[in-house]
């Protein structure tokens, strides 16, 4: 029978304590990093030249944009846009990157780390210059496809 039961005292650690706090604190920031990087729906509204926010979430139900709620408020990740819309590689994108999750705060960490192969860059930055198949190799094996 565990000591504890037998009314003895249990040391818990500091450790054990805080990780639950810690985890709380990584995921804010996991999320406020996110946010700084996307979009609001007001914004990809005027970038998809759409009237309502209504369309933006429905391009979202769709699978044809990502995008995450937190709060009241919905963000995109801004490296699916470009200055006049959505990407146009933005559905090869998705269907790579939703293989492996349809979370959008992990996908868009997933393109937005700097990875040391690419010399700082992220897969979303490293899409758009000579490095691209490199990063696309990447995104293909993050779903499974070799």
């Amino acid at each position: 029978m565990p000591r504890a039961l037998l009314g003895e005292e249990v040391e818990v650690t500091t450790r054990c304590v805080r990780w639950p706090l810690v985890m709380a604190e990584r995921r804010g920031g996991v999320i406020a990093a996110f946010q700084a990087g996307s979009l609001t729906t007001k914004q990809a509204c005027a970038l998809l030249d759409v009237s309502t926010p209504q369309a933006v979430h429905q391009i979202r139900e769709r699978g044809k944009l990502l995008g995450r709620t937190v709060g009241k408020a919905t963000y995109y990740p801004a490296w699916q846009f470009t200055d006049v819309g959505l990407r146009e590689d933005l559905p090869r994108i998705i269907a790579a990157i939703t293989a492996f999750t349809t979370d959008a705060v992990a996908a868009d960490r997933i393109l937005r780390l700097p990875r040391q192969e690419f010399d700082g860059k992220s897969i979303a930055e490293t899409l758009d210059d000579a490095m691209a198949e490199d990063a696309w190799q990447i995104l293909r094996r993050l779903g499974g496809g070799f």
